[in-house]
């Protein structure tokens, strides 16, 4: 098996989520996608099963290139865009993408690298983005609060057993984007374990 290869969960993964977090993952991620405008080119990186097609704000922009290296997560994503036309799913390594975007989406798939592989994976996602595009990035993040940390250590354990999961812990992950990127907006949930932050590139 491929490091971070998410093919055996995809069939439950939200089922999951859901028992674990309820509906607030999927809030998280969907906080700021009101912001897309229509003119925008749309990537979406590492989608998973693709819940977050089915909010409106994908209905009025241009286009939509849907990157997920799990073929059985973009079975469930098509599933959840209904019909949704401007999407093109792409079976594809990120790191092997190309092309020029708008607005990029990043959902809860920074947290699958290393430190390494994370410096990696934000060049490349600046590589991607227009002059004047918006990333968006939701994500866990470090937390001192004891739940959280125990919580944060069993995914990686269940995540390591499962999908080959490369991070051995969690990065700090807005820590690693101020390299190449300005955080414009920021909100965060679940008592401070996950952030949703608007990004633009540094000058």
């Amino acid at each position: 098996m491929k490091e971070n290869q998410y093919d055996l969960v995809a069939p439950f993964y939200d089922a999951l989520a859901k028992l674990i977090f309820g509906e607030k993952l999927l809030k998280a991620q969907m906080h700021y996608l009101g912001e897309m405008k229509s003119s925008d080119r749309v990537l979406i990186v590492g989608g998973g099963t693709g819940r977050i097609l089915k909010h409106p704000a994908f209905l009025h922009v241009k286009c939509i290139d849907y990157v997920e290296l799990s073929a059985k997560m973009i079975l469930e994503a098509r599933e959840n865009a209904g019909n949704l036309e401007t999407v093109r799913f792409l079976e594809i390594d990120f790191f092997q993408h190309h092309g020029e975007y708008d607005f990029i989406i990043c959902n809860f798939f920074l947290d699958c690298f290393n430190e390494h592989f994370l410096s990696m994976a934000i060049r490349k996602l600046a590589g991607l983005l227009s002059q004047n595009g918006t990333l968006l990035v939701t994500d866990f993040k470090p937390s001192s609060n004891r739940k959280n940390k125990l919580l944060v250590s069993l995914m990686i354990i269940f995540f390591s057993l499962t999908t080959r999961l490369q991070a051995p812990k969690l990065q700090d992950i807005p820590q690693a984007l101020r390299a190449l990127f300005s955080p414009v907006q920021r909100a965060s949930f679940n008592n401070g374990l996950v952030f949703s932050s608007l990004l633009k590139p540094n000058p």
